[in-house]
C-alpha cells in the first residue's frame, strides 16, 4: 500500500468517526480497496448490507490525491450514511448533500482532476466552445462514430468535428 493510499484509509477512518458521532450511529466495519480505473475518483457499495469504499489508485497516487482525501473520502461515507441509514437522504438528493458538507466535503457530486485512462489511450478534445475535455479509448471510438456528448465538467460539446490528440499512447 502507497503512502497515499495510508492516507486515504486514515482518512476514511476518521470521518467514519466523525459520521458516528455527528449522527448518533455505529456505522460497521467498512473494507477500503484501492481498484478503481477511468474517470471514477470513488465509489461506496452496498452488498447484502456490507458497506465497502473504492477508490482510484491513480488519482490517490497522483495529482488527486488533495481532492481525494478532502471530498471524494466524505461524498463516499456519506452515501454509505444514506445507504445505511436512509432517512438522512440518498443518491445526491439535498438530505445526501447535508450530510456530505456535515462531514468535511464540498457536497458536490463530480470531480473535475485530470485522468489517465486505463483502457487504451487517453484522448485530449477541444470542445465547441474551447475547453479541454480528457476521452477514454472508448468514448473516442464512439465520438468517431457520430456520437456527440456535453460535458459535465467543461463547457461546449464535442463530436468528430472536434479537434483532439492523443495524450498517452499505449
Amino acid at each position: 500500500m502507497s503512502v497515499n493510499q495510508k492516507k486515504i484509509v486514515a482518512r476514511c477512518h476518521e470521518t467514519i468517526e466523525l459520521a458516528n458521532s455527528t449522527f448518533e450511529i455505529v456505522l460497521p466495519p467498512i473494507p477500503i480497496l484501492f481498484n478503481l480505473s477511468g474517470r471514477m475518483a470513488g465509489y461506496a457499495i452496498m452488498d447484502n448490507w456490507q458497506p465497502s469504499l473504492k477508490f482510484n489508485c491513480t488519482l490517490v497516487d497522483g495529482a488527486g490525491f488533495q481532492h481525494i482525501h478532502d471530498n471524494t473520502v466524505p461524498h463516499e461515507i456519506a452515501h454509505i450514511v444514506c445507504m445505511l441509514y436512509p432517512a438522512y437522504g440518498k443518491n445526491h438528493d439535498t438530505g445526501w448533500k447535508n450530510v456530505c458538507l456535515a462531514l468535511g466535503g464540498n457536497g458536490k457530486r463530480i470531480h473535475y482532476e485530470e485522468v489517465i485512462y486505463g483502457g487504451g489511450p487517453t484522448y485530449l478534445y477541444t470542445t465547441t466552445t474551447g475547453d479541454k475535455v480528457r476521452v477514454s479509448h472508448k468514448r473516442h471510438k464512439n465520438i468517431l462514430a457520430g456520437a456527440c456528448y456535453h460535458c459535465d465538467h467543461a463547457s461546449g460539446y464535442i463530436s468528430d468535428e472536434s479537434p483532439f490528440e492523443i495524450i498517452n499512447p499505449k
